[in-house]
């Protein structure tokens, strides 16, 4: 529970793991408690091997509603036979400056494939398109351990095409935020695409 009595803005959020050993990632989100799993809000930012803290622009924020409570997206690992204990915590800093421009995060994704076995290249697409106007400052691609690389673009309204992001080699393990040298603005009804590859032969261990 945050105990906020009214609308509070964060300016930089930083996620600390408790237990280096077992944590691999941490993503968390405001929420909204009277609507249990319907009132999961947006994404605060997170942990992953790699990952910066988050620390936005001066007049950027993010919103956190007044009651809401945070969640915790916990991925754990252990090594078989060990007992592991974790004691994770979280840094919020309130934005002082007058917030000019709302900051929020949003998924481009699916679950609904199967990787076929022994296939050593399988794509994987999906998309979605904007409900408003925005501008998109950074992408965090996430794949799992047989992610091999993934590519994502805008279809603007017009039919027009731009690349915005392309990793070669993903490394599940060492988990890259890339910041885009210049904000793109992207009207409202462009389509964000991703292509993901995976990787489920017997060459990759």
């Amino acid at each position: 529970p945050t105990g906020f009595t009214k609308d509070r803005w964060i300016s930089a959020a930083e996620i600390r793991p408790g237990n280096m050993n077992v944590v691999h990632h941490v993503i968390v989100f405001s929420a909204d408690p009277t609507q249990g799993r319907n009132g999961l809000g947006g994404s605060l930012g997170g942990y992953a091997p790699g990952a910066p803290p988050l620390i936005l622009d001066k007049g950027r924020a993010m919103k956190i509603p007044a009651g809401a409570v945070l969640v915790l997206q916990m991925h754990y690992h252990k090594e078989p036979g060990t007992v592991e204990t974790d004691e994770t915590i979280i840094g919020l800093k309130f934005a002082k400056e007058t917030v000019t421009k709302e900051v929020r995060f949003g998924t481009v994704g699916t679950e609904k494939f199967a990787i076929p076995p022994r296939d050593g290249y399988f794509p994987v697409q999906a998309k979605e398109t904007l409900k408003e106007a925005i501008h998109l400052e950074q992408l965090v691609p996430h794949m799992h351990l047989r992610g091999i690389d993934m590519k994502v673009w805008a279809r603007y309204p017009d039919g027009r095409e731009q690349e915005l992001l392309f990793v070669p080699n993903y490394d599940f393990n060492w988990q890259t935020f890339y910041k885009l040298a210049e904000p793109v603005a992207l009207p409202k009804g462009t389509e964000l695409h991703a292509l993901a590859h995976y990787d489920n032969s017997a060459a990759n261990p």
